[in-house]
């Protein structure tokens, strides 16, 4: 007697449900074909409320400094390419030059720098480059290079609504020493950053909204 080989049709049956099953299980896992995922949408304006440059963390304690050392990110990729655009820091000096976190009073504008970026689950890869009438600081002895990326691990503030860690920023960008500096910044209206001027420098025009 010969051995017949299973049908195909009962062969279809008995993969159809694995099919199903493996597919289902994908999808939770969170893995995706098309498109990236990204920690929070990061367009618009954060203002920095929370900071640690010296191991422990603190507030902006003037209301002068309060929602003046900003980030506003213009992203500039397509809907199905990886996350990335432009961003411009603005950082507030006074009439004596100070733009220290904790010493500035704020009454004299802004410092601008100017980065590209680009973005994906919780990390950004953000890179200088000198905005209109800029040229970029020229580093001392052991200072890292400007131009140079400069990898940033973000992290969710649960205590806080709309609230996310940067770890660190780009060397001197308030005061961050590039390596283990950490901040915390809160979403704001897209207009809070209009006061700063920074915009036209880094993008060449107002920010879109």
């Amino acid at each position: 007697m010969i051995a017949r080989k299973p049908a195909r049709s009962a062969l279809a049956r008995t993969l159809a449900p694995l099919a199903v099953t493996l597919a289902l299980a994908a999808a939770a896992s969170g893995c995706q074909d098309e498109g990236y995922v990204t920690l929070f949408d990061e367009a618009g304006t954060w203002s920095l409320v929370r900071f640690n440059t010296e191991g422990s963390f603190a507030e902006l304690e003037s209301n002068n400094r309060r929602d003046n050392f900003l980030l506003f990110f213009e992203r500039t990729s397509a809907a199905e390419a990886r996350p990335a655009g432009r961003m411009a820091a603005a950082t507030c000096v006074d009439q004596m030059g100070d733009s220290g976190l904790q010493s500035s009073t704020c009454d004299d504008g802004f410092l601008c720098r100017c980065f590209d970026y680009n973005y994906e689950d919780a990390t950004m890869v953000m890179t200088e480059y000198a905005g209109e009438g800029q040229t970029l600081y020229t580093p001392e002895d052991g200072e890292p290079a400007p131009g140079e990326p400069v990898t940033i691990f973000l992290s969710e503030v649960p205590e806080a609504a709309n609230t996310y860690g940067f770890k660190p920023l780009p060397f001197m960008l308030f005061e961050s020493d590039g390596m283990g500096s950490e901040y915390q910044f809160q979403q704001k209206a897209a207009s809070f950053f209009d006061k700063t001027g920074c915009a036209t420098i880094c993008f060449g025009a107002a920010p879109m909204e």
